[in-house]
């Protein structure tokens, strides 16, 4: 072989080394419980700070319960052995850890922080995408 081809071959197997890599540390984010646990926190921060995005609460709660109804069956899908109850249990704890998440980000940083900020565009986002 020559230098040319190694140099390639180097190259190639490189790229797909990145790419796994990034499909690996992003795939967490259709998922449905993490989408679930950023719409609760997407939620909480826009109420908590009285965002002018609370104009669009009908839709985003519509979207809210759509996202919950779906990571419901994804719990239930995972674990058949959950009861109705577990699995409220769990996402009753669920939401409240994103809950104080919020709120400790909010007495630490203030609603004007931009990882708030970014909540209430997020809240914005889903709520437009209510069918």
């Amino acid at each position: 072989m020559n230098k040319g081809a190694i140099f390639a071959a180097v190259i190639l197997a490189l790229y797909i080394g990145v790419e796994a890599y990034a499909i690996r540390k992003v795939s967490h984010r259709i998922e449905p419980g993490y989408i679930h646990a950023m719409l609760v926190k997407a939620q909480s921060a826009t109420e908590q700070c009285n965002s002018e995005a609370l104009d669009y609460a009908p839709r985003f709660s519509q979207t809210l319960s759509r996202v919950t109804a779906s990571y419901r069956q994804a719990l239930a899908d995972a674990d058949p052995k959950l009861t109705s109850t577990d699995i409220d249990l769990k996402l009753n704890e669920e939401i409240l850890n994103a809950q104080a998440a919020v709120t400790n980000a909010i007495t630490s940083l203030g609603c004007a922080d931009p990882e708030l900020k970014a909540h209430f565009q997020r809240y914005r986002i889903y709520a437009k995408k209510t069918r």
